[in-house]
């Protein structure tokens, strides 16, 4: 296990190593890549399990498993068994643990950036939150997705607005299949959780 410490920290985890250390984003440390919800999120680690490099991988592989259960589940339900397991492995295969280049910290598991990954990953659930909604239209679903949406906000704009464009999608099918009504009382709830 490799042990951070200030002489040799990874660039990577050098900023929850210093928010670890009481200093405030924005504040005292300059980033400009992203929001502060992985900072923070991996402070929060750090702080739980210890300064370690293999904390962040071993909560990456969680999500990891999490997500391809997710989209493996929800294209079995869309289609059958064969499709759901190829999708499934071919996530696992070309993104989860694909090495492209000779430095391997550009996958999921141990990313150069941990925005996009938790990004891309909260989008999806944020996805299959709205799929959720739609059909059902329990509240609970929109109110989740909203929370989600939001911490989504809170990595990087470009995710974010990717994730934008798949909610407007699922707000134009809630108007088509809903009508006005359900429609404004949902992005009321969608946006009161966003925020």
């Amino acid at each position: 296990i490799y042990t951070l410490s200030l002489h040799d920290a990874l660039p990577i985890f050098y900023i929850p190593w210093r928010i670890l250390h009481g200093a405030v984003l924005y504040r005292d440390l300059f980033y400009f890549a992203g929001g502060p919800l992985a900072q923070y999120f991996n402070a929060l680690l750090f702080k739980i399990f210890g300064v370690s490099f293999s904390t962040p991988i071993v909560a990456n592989l969680i999500f990891t498993a999490a997500t391809i259960f997710l989209i493996y589940r929800r294209f079995l339900a869309a289609a059958d068994a064969w499709t759901a397991t190829i999708i499934g492995a071919g996530v696992v295969l070309v993104f989860a643990f694909a090495e492209y280049t000779p430095i391997g910290n550009y996958d999921y598991i141990a990313p150069y950036s941990h925005e996009v990954t938790y990004g891309l990953m909260l989008s999806i659930f944020t996805i299959a939150l709205l799929s959720d909604w739609i059909n059902s239209g329990k509240v609970r679903f929109i109110l989740a997705a909203g929370f989600c949406a939001g911490l989504v906000f809170l990595t990087k704009p470009d995710v974010f607005m990717a994730l934008s464009v798949g909610a407007f999608a699922a707000f134009v099918i809630c108007w088509l299949k809903r009508g006005p009504k359900v429609f404004f009382q949902s992005l009321a709830a969608f946006v009161f959780t966003d925020r």
